[in-house]
C-alpha cells in the first residue's frame, strides 16, 4: 500500500476541509503521512495524520476505525498526545492530534556522546510515561501495542508526550480488513511473543515494550535487532542490559541494579511473569512521583522576569511554610500549633486528613480519595453548601460549578477575621499591569456585584477560605470529618473540562468572557489585546458567575471570567493558574493543559478560585 496516494496532490498553503491550513509534511510511513498543519478555527498547529486510499473506501474498516478512533479521543492525560478528531471528506481521511514541536527520545539517544543514555538521565521520563500507562490501562482501559522510542515525544519543559495511543492498533486492524496484508499491530523489534501471535490486547503487551524500550534506550539497540527476530522474540531469552553495553563497549558498562531487574522482568515471555502494571514499575525502579512539569505561559516580560524571581524568592519560603502549619497544625522547630476547640461532627484538624504531619502525607493521602457521600446527599446528587455554592460529583470529587463568588468570600472575611497579607494588587494601566496599593478583592479597579467571581486574592488568601469554610460545614454537620475542601489539583481541573482541548467544547464556538471586540473601547484596555475580536461576550470585565453555558459535568467559567489557581502534587507549596481571564490575549490560555506560573502569594484583577470537596480513606480501589 503505497501511503503517497493518499495526499499526492497536497502542498503547503493548501487548506483541507475549508479547516486545516497545511504548513509541512512532518512524516510518513505505512499507515499514512503527518503533516503539521494550522487548525483555523481553534488557531491551533495540529498534526494530521492522512489515512491510506483504501481506507477511505471501505465503508466497514472506515467505520470501524472511527469508533476506535472515539476511544482514543477520550483519553486526556498531560502525558499522552491528545487526539483532537476524527476528519473525514469525500477525498481525504484523517486524524488531527496534537501536534508536538520536540524531539522523540530515539532521535535523543542518536544525540548523545555514546548514542545511549544513562539510567538517571531516564528515570524522570520513564516516570512521566509510567503514568501515562496507568491512566491508560485503569482509567481508560486502552492499550497502545506500539510503545517504543520514536512513539515517546519530549515537549517543552521537558514533558514526556506518548504518541499514537491506541491508533497503530485500530490503524492495522482496519488496514488488514481491506488489503488482508496480515499486518501485525505495532513494530516487532518491542513487541512481545502474545502480541505477535495477535493475541487480545493485555496492558502487560505495553509492560514487554516499555522493557524493550528502556533496552534500546540504555543500550542502543532492541533486545533483539537482527536475525530471525521472530523466533527470538518467541523462545531466546535476551541478554541483560550490561551484557549489551559491554557487547556494544559502551564506557560506564554498570547500570542500577533495580533496573536491570525490572527490565529483566519486563521482557519475560509468559505475561503472568512480568510486573502486571506500570505502578508497580514505576515502584520498583524508585521513579520520582509527577515528575512532569506542565506546559507553561509565563506572564512576566522576559526583561521583568528575573527581578520578580530574586524578589520573591524568600516570600515563596515563608509561604510554603505557612501551607505546612496551615494544614497541617506544625510550627517551626516542631512546636505543635495551638488548636481551636473541635467543632462539633469535625476535627481539630480543619483543612486536611486528620492525624496528617506533613505536605507529603498529604499528597500520598490524595491518592486514595473517594467520592465523598455527603450526609443527606443522594449518591451522585448535588450539594449546596452552607455558603449556597452548588458543588457536583465528578469522578472521586465534588466540584463547586461556580468559581468563588464575591459574596462568598465577603462572608469569609466577615465571619472569620482573616487578614491578607499586605502587599499591592496588580491592575491593568494603559499600556501595562501595575501594582496598585490601594486595590485588592473589595475594589479590583471596576465594579463586582456579590454574584461575580472574586479576585485579586493569592493562593493563600484561597487556601484560608478553603479552611474556613471546611471548619463551618464541618460543625453545622453539612460534611464529615473526613471531608474537607480545598483547591483542585491540575489534574483535578482538567478533569472537570472533560475529554475535550477547550473548556466550551464541544461547542464549536468558544463560550465564555474573553478579551474581545466588547473590550476595545473600554478605558485602561491595552489595545490590540483582543483574543476574539469578532466577538461580543458583553461583559468587558468580569461577568456574573454561570452567566454563559455549563459544560457536560454542568460546571460554569472554566474557560474565561478569571484564571483559577490550582495547586500542585509537590512536597511544598506550587501553585500556577488555569482557563484564562476576562482580559487573555492569547488563545492557548483557553487550552485545557495550559499552565500559567505565577507566584502563589500574588494578586492580580484577573485571578480568583474554585474549590473542590474531597474525602480520604476507604477502599482504594473506588
Amino acid at each position: 500500500m503505497d501511503p503517497n496516494e493518499t495526499v499526492k496532490l497536497m502542498v503547503p498553503g493548501q487548506v483541507v476541509l475549508d479547516r486545516f491550513k497545511l504548513v509541512k509534511r512532518i512524516g510518513r510511513g505505512g499507515m499514512g503521512i503527518v503533516w503539521l498543519a494550522r487548525d483555523q478555527t481553534l488557531n491551533l498547529n495540529v498534526a494530521l495524520k492522512f489515512l491510506p486510499e483504501a481506507v477511505r473506501n471501505d465503508p466497514v474498516a472506515l467505520d470501524d476505525l472511527k469508533s476506535e478512533a472515539r476511544k482514543s479521543i477520550r483519553l486526556t492525560h498531560p502525558n499522552i498526545v491528545r487526539i483532537h478528531d476524527f476528519i473525514e471528506a469525500p477525498e481525504v481521511v484523517g486524524i488531527s492530534m496534537e501536534y508536538i514541536d520536540g524531539p522523540t527520545l530515539a532521535q535523543l539517544r542518536l544525540e548523545r556522546k555514546d548514542k545511549v543514555f544513562e539510567a538517571h538521565e531516564l528515570a524522570g521520563w520513564v516516570a512521566q510515561l509510567c503514568e501515562a500507562l496507568t491512566y491508560a490501562h485503569v482509567d481508560a482501559r486502552l492499550v497502545h501495542r506500539d510503545l517504543k522510542p520514536g512513539n515517546l515525544m519530549v515537549a517543552g519543559s521537558n514533558r514526556l508526550k506518548v504518541a499514537d495511543f491506541g491508533i497503530s492498533r485500530s490503524l492495522s486492524d482496519t488496514i488488514n480488513q481491506v488489503t488482508r496484508e496480515n499486518i501485525v499491530a505495532g513494530t516487532l523489534y518491542y513487541m512481545g511473543p502474545q502480541q505477535l501471535y495477535g493475541e487480545k490486547a493485555d496492558p502487560r503487551d505495553d509492560i514487554y515494550s516499555l522493557g524493550a524500550t528502556l533496552f534500546d534506550l540504555l543500550t542502543g539497540k532492541p533486545p533483539f535487532y537482527s536475525g530471525d527476530i521472530t523466533a527470538q522474540i518467541e523462545d531466546k531469552p535476551p541478554p541483560t542490559v550490561t551484557e549489551r553495553r559491554r557487547e556494544f563497549r559502551t564506557p560506564n558498562v554498570d547500570v542500577p541494579e533495580e533496573w536491570e531487574a525490572v527490565i529483566s522482568d519486563c521482557l519475560q515471555k509468559k505475561v503472568e511473569k512480568r510486573p502486571q502494571t506500570a505502578a508497580e514499575v514505576a515502584a520498583r525502579l524508585r521513579l520520582p512521583a509527577n515528575s512532569g512539569s506542565y506546559v507553561v505561559v509565563d506572564r512576566e516580560r522576559p526583561g521583568r522576569q528575573r527581578a520578580w524571581n530574586v524578589a520573591l524568592l524568600g516570600l515563596l519560603a515563608v509561604v510554603a511554610l505557612f501551607v505546612g502549619i496551615f494544614f497541617f497544625g506544625g510550627r517551626p522547630g516542631g512546636e505543635p500549633a495551638a488548636q481551636s476547640e473541635t467543632p462539633k461532627g469535625g476535627s481539630a484538624d480543619v483543612a486536611g486528613p486528620a492525624g496528617r504531619s506533613g505536605v507529603m502525607d498529604f499528597i500520598a493521602d490524595s491518592a486514595n480519595l473517594q467520592l465523598p457521600e455527603i450526609p443527606g446527599v443522594p449518591e451522585g446528587g448535588r450539594f449546596t453548601n452552607n455558603l449556597g455554592m452548588v458543588l457536583v460529583p465528578i469522578e472521586r470529587f465534588y466540584c463547586s460549578i461556580w468559581e468563588t463568588r464575591v459574596g462568598d468570600f465577603e462572608k469569609f472575611m466577615e465571619v472569620s477575621g482573616f487578614t491578607p497579607a499586605p502587599g499591592a494588587m496588580r491592575v491593568m494601566t494603559e499600556n501595562d499591569w501595575q501594582p496598585d496599593s490601594t486595590a485588592n478583592w473589595k475594589n479590583p479597579g471596576f465594579e463586582q456585584t456579590p454574584e461575580h467571581p472574586i479576585c485579586g486574592v493569592s493562593v493563600v488568601d484561597a487556601l484560608e477560605f478553603c479552611r474556613w469554610l471546611t471548619e463551618e460545614d464541618r460543625g453545622r454537620g453539612r460534611i464529615t470529618a473526613a471531608q474537607y475542601y480545598r483547591l483542585p489539583f491540575g489534574d483535578e481541573w482538567e478533569t472537570m473540562v472533560g475529554p475535550f482541548d477547550h473548556p466550551w467544547e464541544p461547542q464549536l464556538k468558544p463560550q465564555g468572557n474573553f478579551a474581545g471586540a466588547e473590550a476595545a473601547e473600554v478605558p485602561g484596555w491595552i489595545r490590540g489585546r483582543a483574543t476574539f475580536r469578532d466577538m461580543d461576550d458583553a461583559f468587558p470585565r468580569t461577568a456574573p458567575v454561570g452567566s454563559f453555558l455549563e459544560n457536560a459535568h454542568g460546571v460554569f467559567d472554566l474557560g474565561g471570567n478569571v484564571f483559577e489557581w490550582c495547586i500542585e502534587r509537590t512536597p511544598t507549596l506550587k501553585a500556577h493558574m488555569r482557563g484564562g481571564s476576562w482580559d487573555s490575549n492569547i488563545s492557548e490560555y483557553f487550552l485545557k493543559q495550559t499552565v500559567v506560573n505565577m507566584p502563589p502569594a500574588i494578586r492580580n484583577s484577573t485571578t480568583g478560585f474554585r474549590v473542590v470537596l474531597v474525602e480520604i480513606g476507604g477502599d482504594p480501589a473506588r
